[in-house]
């Protein structure tokens, strides 16, 4: 729901010493739908696109247990079957803290904004007289001659005015007393040196990173408890959604009402994020692209946005990937073959465990060749090793169809590939014993056999 915090499956990818790693971890989306910091493990570990080990699979596992236990009563109102499934309550205590959290985040950056206006200004102030400059800071009536200067000058003071009015109250005086101490005839590199001090005075970058690693510290298994528990309970809901059609289960109906309300832009912007993890935020979007085909207006600013929020969401549910298909599948030909669908259906191919569904996906919206992966290409290195193993071991065992043959095929996969064959000395001797061979095949054999990558 809008008018509460959520949780969220996320990663930091990085390449430490040059190795590819990651930790998984909890984001935090505030009641506007932004992502308002991260929980990470500290536990550093090896690639794992397809979610197939660590706590994300956890929590998979946790929620398959859980849904054999829990009967999903379709004789209940939304209502009691709410205050059944209610397990959220037992972590009202962290929301609590998290809600805090959220607000110390807020605090920082909307700081963060007033000291960089802050120090905009101080950037431009030298570019008025004295006279305008006192004028601006005390809201005194400005001179219509120093009007004119500026416009000699080609300066306008329409827009810094407004910034130092936006200023807090507290800020204004700072800037105030600084212009006073100089009679407001300050040069400019002066100007320039009191705007970077002011930002190293109140910055509190290093305050602000302390804050947040000791609370991820103290909380992150807490955060990991919630989100299986969110999890949890958003499934159950859907359970319910599935054998009663009834979206009640997920909004109230005025809640329903103000999300039918909502522009294509808010829509994205509030339930993008999650929507490949979460099925609450999955109906909507996918209600939303419904009514968008329906309305036969155009998808394009809807699905930038889509994928400006869902983009990278290192875990997608596996049903919710087969949503989006059966949903945007029906309309695809509505869609005129809007490349901004196409890339968000290649993001869902890339993030399918199943290879019917893959497979279903990529020839839909003709996706092969025209949006690769780093998975696509390990998935065709390794049946090419396997095609390489496979005619090494029959030329060990003398049975092929031809050495020159063999070679061309294992010079061309070695080549291209970079894999090395299984015996590559007693491939060369099966490989001269068969045929000799040309002058050029000779050569491929001899990069073969000695080139070393």
């Amino acid at each position: 729901m809008t008018d509460q915090i959520r949780y969220v499956f996320t990663k930091l990818q990085n390449c430490p010493y040059g190795q590819p790693a990651e930790q998984q971890g909890v984001g935090v989306i505030d009641k506007e739908g932004h992502l308002s910091f991260e929980l990470l493990s500290p536990k550093v570990t090896g690639r794992d696109p397809e979610n197939k080990s660590g706590f994300f699979r956890q929590i998979e596992l946790f929620v398959n247990k859980q849904l054999k236990k829990i009967k999903v009563d379709a004789s209940l109102s939304p209502t009691e079957f709410l205050k059944k499934i209610n397990f959220g309550k037992l972590y009202s205590g962290f929301d609590k803290a998290v809600e805090k959290q959220i607000q110390r985040e807020k605090d920082y950056w909307r700081n963060a904004r007033i000291l960089d206006a802050y120090y905009d200004i101080t950037q431009t102030m030298s570019r008025f007289t004295p006279v305008g400059i006192e004028a601006m800071l005390t809201g005194k009536k400005y001179p219509f001659a120093t009007s004119i200067h500026d416009f000699l000058r080609g300066v306008d003071r329409t827009e810094i005015q407004d910034a130092i009015n936006a200023l807090p109250a507290d800020k204004r005086k700072d800037l105030l007393k600084f212009a006073q101490e100089g009679n407001f005839d300050i040069p400019h590199q002066t100007w320039r040196e009191h705007g970077w001090q002011k930002i190293h005075e109140s910055d509190g970058f290093e305050t602000r990173a302390v804050d947040l690693v000791q609370f991820s510290r103290k909380n992150l298994f807490n955060s990991e408890m919630r989100l299986a528990v969110s999890a949890l309970i958003d499934r159950l809901k859907y359970e319910y959604y599935k054998k009663t059609n009834n979206m009640d289960v997920f909004f109230t109906k005025q809640e329903y009402a103000k999300i039918n309300s909502m522009s294509d832009i808010d829509i994205a912007k509030t339930y993008g994020t999650g929507a490949t993890q979460f099925f609450e935020n999955a109906l909507v979007i996918m209600q939303r692209i419904e009514k968008i085909t329906q309305e036969k207006r155009d998808i394009t600013p809807f699905m930038k946005k889509l994928l400006e929020r869902s983009k990278p969401e290192y875990y997608c549910n596996q049903d919710i990937i087969r949503l989006f298909y059966n949903t945007i599948k029906n309309n695809h030909n509505k869609f005129k073959k809007n490349r901004y669908v196409d890339y968000f259906m290649a993001y869902l191919h890339n993030a399918a465990r199943s290879k019917d569904l893959k497979t279903q996906i990529a020839d839909t919206f003709g996706l092969e060749g025209r949006f690769s992966s780093a998975m696509d290409y390990r998935e065709k290195r390794k049946k090419k090793e396997e095609k390489l193993i496979k005619a090494a071991e029959r030329i060990k065992s003398g049975n092929v169809r031809s050495g020159v043959v063999i070679a061309d095929d294992i010079a061309r996969f070695y080549n291209e590939y970079g894999v090395a064959s299984v015996d590559k000395d007693e491939t060369v001797k099966k490989l001269h014993a068969k045929k000799p061979l040309s002058k050029a095949q000779q050569q491929i054999v001899k990069r073969y056999t000695t080139n070393k990558r």
